[in-house]
């Protein structure tokens, strides 16, 4: 029937993702998702990318630190 949807956003690195509130599906992942986008806004991923370093060996390393911090970028 008449389902109330309310669709307040889509994140700036997955325009794909929208986030709804409805009462008959909710997740409390889409913290995770509010939080990095306001990491991103206020430049903190670019900030741990700028300053952290990895001090792992290059020859073993499977997944790079920095898509570790930031995947989409």
């Amino acid at each position: 029937m008449g389902e109330d949807q309310c669709s307040l956003f889509s994140p700036d690195f997955n325009r794909s993702i929208h986030i709804e509130a409805r009462a008959d599906r909710l997740s409390s992942d889409a913290g995770a998702l509010l939080l990095r986008q306001l990491m991103e806004r206020l430049g903190y991923t670019a900030l741990f990318r700028k300053h952290l370093s990895d001090a792992r060996d290059p020859d073993r390393v499977t997944h790079p630190f920095r898509s570790c911090c930031a995947p989409c970028c």
